[in-house]
């Protein structure tokens, strides 16, 4: 975690929040005066950085994050936080960036005063561990919750819609 000293001397509140696994390994760039910080994760480069675009990766791209574009920034952090039940690794309220993480998923709330509607072209799909957990906490926090379905592949699942209206799809496999 990194923190600023403000200008009395005394230690502020922490700026920038970041939690890393051992084994990631990220570049940082922080610029001064606006306060913008760039988290990018570093890879080796491959042996060999000329591959003509005919032949197959041995490794295929890694989707790192999805980026959720909100003008409703602290609000949609609280709730993939508290309601779904995600964790930060980065946050950084000055620009209004959150990294959040969940299993091996991310999601990026970023902070927009343009985000543009909602979309019904796609959803959110979580994996959870406690189905009934989280459609308690989404009861408790006035969300409504769709039916549960049990499908064909042995999945439960239930859909809501988070504080922009993205729909967000919850699902667990069966114990066992």
């Amino acid at each position: 975690m990194l923190s600023a000293a403000g200008s009395n001397g005394h230690r502020t509140a922490p700026a920038v929040e970041l939690v890393l696994k051992p084994q990631d390994r990220f570049l940082f760039a922080r610029a001064s005066g606006s306060i913008a910080l760039s988290v990018l994760k570093w890879q080796e480069p491959p042996a060999s950085s000329h591959q003509p675009l005919t032949t197959s990766h041995a490794v295929p791209p890694e989707l790192y994050c999805i980026e959720l574009r909100t003008s409703r920034w602290q609000e949609l952090v609280d709730w993939y936080k508290g309601v779904v039940g995600m964790r930060s690794a980065v946050r950084i309220a000055e620009d209004r960036y959150a990294l959040l993480v969940g299993g091996g998923g991310r999601l990026a709330i970023v902070g927009s005063d343009d985000p543009g509607p909602a979309s019904g072209r796609w959803s959110l799909a979580l994996e959870v561990a406690d189905l009934d957990a989280v459609e308690t906490r989404l009861e408790a926090a006035g969300i409504e919750v769709g039916p549960r379905r049990l499908h064909p592949e042995g999945f439960t699942t239930i859909t809501a819609h988070d504080p922009d209206g993205n729909r967000v799809r919850l699902f667990v496999w069966p114990a066992g």
